[in-house]
């Protein structure tokens, strides 16, 4: 939206997305444009992908499919940006993919948004601070060590509040990852990975409740309407002990 109302044509492809993917999108001035991706790919001055955590790997493959076969004559973006909620590791699968530029981005919850890239691709880096005319408050991971993933260690953030919240769901206390349940599947295992070792269960746990609450959502609402009535009596119960 930021960059939308700043001035900046913001293109999207939303098949296979929900209605409420469809609406955010929409009031976000996005242009959905239903074209074969290699046409996409020439219209866009860079990619940046924001998609389910579970699906991030499986488009950076179609977007390197569809490259490919693109005619030589047609424009190709400067940089592929992953902006995924995806662990260090899978963002350098992701990062091999590539031929082309690629940036590793981040934001945060202050709507810094935190970029890298390897050693000698700087000049990409750089001219992605462009987009902070408009309106992108965009702060460069460079300087030694930095590199294809640092970016990803935003992953405490995710630890706290995804995991809070797994952990309060399990508790029947918070209906906020309801709608979103499906997309914090993939994060918990993600972090399961990037934890490693006897603590990981904790998270892959999580991952498990997530995905029993999305498939409550899509198949009979049990377990949600178990969830609902649980914060409804607990709303009851703060209200009586008042």
């Amino acid at each position: 939206k930021r960059l939308v109302h700043a001035g900046c044509a913001v293109y999207t492809n939303l098949d296979g997305r929900s209605s409420s993917a469809h609406q955010r999108a929409l009031d976000a001035g996005m242009i959905n444009i239903k074209i074969p991706l290699k046409t996409f790919l020439s219209k866009s001055n860079w990619i940046i992908s924001i998609v389910p955590p579970g699906e991030a790997f499986a488009f950076t493959r179609r977007v390197v499919a569809a490259s490919q076969f693109r005619s030589p004559s047609l424009p190709f973006p400067r940089a592929f940006v992953d902006c995924n909620a995806v662990n260090s590791e899978t963002v350098k699968r992701i990062r091999g993919l590539f031929r082309v530029g690629f940036i590793d981005g981040r934001d945060r919850w202050d709507l810094t948004f935190y970029a890298c890239t390897e050693s000698g691709s700087e000049d990409v880096l750089e001219e992605f601070t462009a987009l902070s005319q408009y309106g992108l408050k965009i702060s460069l991971l460079k300087g030694a060590g930095a590199g294809i993933g640092d970016a990803s260690l935003r992953w405490w953030w995710q630890m706290m509040k995804k995991g809070s919240i797994g952990l309060f769901m399990t508790m029947i206390l918070i209906p906020e990852g309801i709608p979103k349940a499906y997309r914090f599947v993939a994060e918990m295992e993600g972090l399961a990975e990037f934890v490693g070792g006897g603590e990981a269960d904790v998270f892959k746990g999580f991952a498990r409740v997530f995905e029993r609450v999305a498939g409550s959502l899509e198949g009979d609402g049990v377990d949600i309407e178990t969830l609902k009535s649980g914060v409804e009596k607990a709303l009851e119960v703060q209200g009586t002990s008042k």
